[in-house]
């Protein structure tokens, strides 16, 4: 039997599952020793995937402030056969009820019982499981005062008790780690190579679309803002995160909230369906955000034809000199293609009418073409002084845009920003580098600024 999720929960993860899946860390598998992190573990739909499919996961941490749910993932992890029992029991009385007006009595009995917050483990879990199956759309909602509002939702003979995926999530969480609380603190338990999956209350599409009221605390704009900022101090410890949220730029508003919130990390986008609505016409396809701190798949490397075909080469192009023709693409690319052969030679130029030590860290500018740094550093007509040096220094690749675009964040949160960019010289040394490698095609494309000198030799 396949461990899956013991409750419904809105916004699960289930429907999504093979998407995420794609878009993990290219590399994940390779990771030795991984510690899996989940501050909102809601219904654990990915977290039992992960568990399943993922062999590498040595460590496990749930968390949520939600304690009745948090309670839930205990006694599953701990007394299977006891809630078993109870769940038979409870599911029992229900199926006996003849008439829905005993039924929902019935309901409304069992939802003030669990609202006094004095129950043992045991019953707790056993009524948070019923009110679950039983309630309007497996919603949980509370009030200001913390007290489960969701009505009665008609279900007759819904399965409040299923044994079997019981047994198997009460196996699977053998080895996870159940916390209660504030998600920052799920930050201490992180080591070697982490992966965080941040699953938070969705910020609404609208002022009637907020089902996120899994407690009293309001997950408001200020507390998705806090969110980012623990996502920055995750990045700077250098862990991995992937985090999911609602799509706002899909309104007709075009709200740019996570867009310009997340400036600084990859933004993907995903099919979901919309389920949570009290009318079935107002259900069905949405995107919804996937943001994370890492490349997807391999990085661009800019020796691969892939690069110069792919939309970013033609949107970084089309950003700087407007929007060339087809021909200048070909022309372009067999002039790009053409100067990745002598990246292996060790030769790089530099025009002393350039930046020099200036710009992007105080660094050597070097380029491959020697046509091309001569032709834009000297653009007044004057002939300028082309210097050829010799050498093979390590470069960080960063010819992806959204590659640079990461790096360059994880530097400023580690040094802070200066008008000088040093920040950018001292990551990259303390990341072992000699400089770095980009792309900018408003200039002359693939350009290297050296911070350790001493790895070329000028000849000429």
């Amino acid at each position: 039997m396949k461990a899956k999720p013991f409750i419904k929960w809105v916004g699960g993860k289930t429907q999504l599952i093979e998407q995420l899946e794609a878009l993990l860390p290219a590399d994940f598998d390779k990771w030795e020793n991984v510690t899996y992190i989940e501050p909102f573990v809601g219904g654990g739909a990915m977290l039992f995937h992960m568990l399943q499919t993922h062999s590498n996961i040595k460590s496990a941490i749930i968390n949520d402030i939600n304690a009745d749910l948090t309670m839930c993932y205990k006694v599953v992890r701990d007394n299977p056969s006891e809630l078993v029992k109870s769940l038979q029991e409870i599911q029992g009385k229900y199926y006996a009820l003849k008439t829905e007006r005993e039924r929902k009595s019935f309901f409304m009995a069992m939802r003030d019982e669990f609202n006094t917050k004095s129950l043992a483990p045991i019953r707790n879990t056993t009524l948070f499981f019923f009110l679950n199956r039983t309630c309007f759309n497996g919603l949980y909602r509370v009030n200001k005062s913390g007290l489960f509002n969701v009505p009665f939702g008609r279900y007759e003979t819904p399965m409040i008790c299923d044994p079997n995926t019981i047994y198997a999530d009460s196996v699977l969480l053998q080895n996870v780690e159940i916390l209660t609380g504030d998600y920052q603190e799920t930050l201490s338990h992180a080591k070697g190579n982490t992966l965080f999956y941040f699953d938070p209350p969705y910020r609404p599409l609208n002022n009637t679309s907020s089902f996120n009221d899994y407690t009293k605390e309001a997950f408001n704009d200020f507390a998705q803002c806090r969110l980012k900022e623990f996502c920055d101090k995750v990045t700077l410890k250098g862990y991995k995160f992937m985090l999911s949220n609602s799509d706002c730029f899909t309104t007709p508003l075009k709200d740019r909230f996570f867009e310009d919130l997340y400036i600084t990390y990859v933004i993907d986008r995903v099919q979901a369906s919309r389920m949570v609505n009290a009318k079935a016409d107002k259900r069905g396809k949405l995107t919804e955000l996937l943001i994370h701190n890492y490349i997807i798949g391999s990085p661009y490397q800019y020796t691969a034809e892939e690069l110069f075909l792919s939309t970013e080469y033609k949107e970084e192009i089309e950003f700087a000199l407007g929007e060339p023709s087809d021909d200048f693409y070909k022309v372009r690319f067999k002039k790009d293609i053409a100067k990745t052969k002598k990246y292996k030679e060790g030769i790089y130029y530099h025009a002393t009418g350039g930046l020099g030590e200036s710009g992007v860290g105080r660094g050597l500018y070097l380029g491959k073409d020697r046509s091309a740094l001569n032709n834009f550093y000297n653009s007044d007509g004057e002939e300028g002084y082309i210097q050829k040096y010799i050498g093979f220094p390590n470069f960080i690749d960063l010819t992806n845009p959204m590659k640079y675009n990461q790096f360059e964040h994880e530097a400023i949160l580690k040094y802070g920003k200066d008008e000088a960019s040093d920040y950018m010289k001292k990551y990259t040394l303390e990341k072992g580098f000699d400089g770095i490698r980009y792309y900018d095609p408003s200039t002359t494309g693939e350009e290297f600024v050296l911070y350790n000198i001493d790895k070329v030799k000028l000849v000429s």
